[in-house]
């Protein structure tokens, strides 16, 4: 499911996304969760005013286990290169596991 909403001339332009993660599950996360893609939402917003995308992140799939939000700014710089800042919150219902997470990344 892909949805865009465009708007034309300066004004921001979100998109919202649902994607599929299928990266391998660490060795210690093995005996929680099998490897199956993890459904994602993306939103984005495009301001091209200011020359910014933003985006939020978040799993709808796994949440018990691990629930992660992420807000990532991409800026474009005056020589050209792109500044990402990203925050990422995560948070798990099982004990013990949020301390596992925090070592692993």
């Amino acid at each position: 499911m892909k949805q865009r909403v465009e708007h034309i001339g300066e004004m921001e332009q979100p998109s919202k996304t649902l994607l599929s993660k299928t990266n391998h599950v660490p060795k210690w996360g093995e005996r929680f969760y099998k490897n199956t893609p993890i459904k994602i939402i993306e939103d984005s917003i495009l301001d091209p005013k200011n020359k910014t995308l933003t985006t939020f992140t978040r799993n709808i799939g796994m949440k018990k286990i691990m629930k992660v939000d992420e807000i990532v700014e991409y800026t474009e710089q005056k020589d050209g290169r792109t500044l990402a800042i990203r925050h990422a919150y995560i948070s798990s219902q099982v004990f013990g596991y949020s301390r596992a997470i925090r070592a692993h990344i």
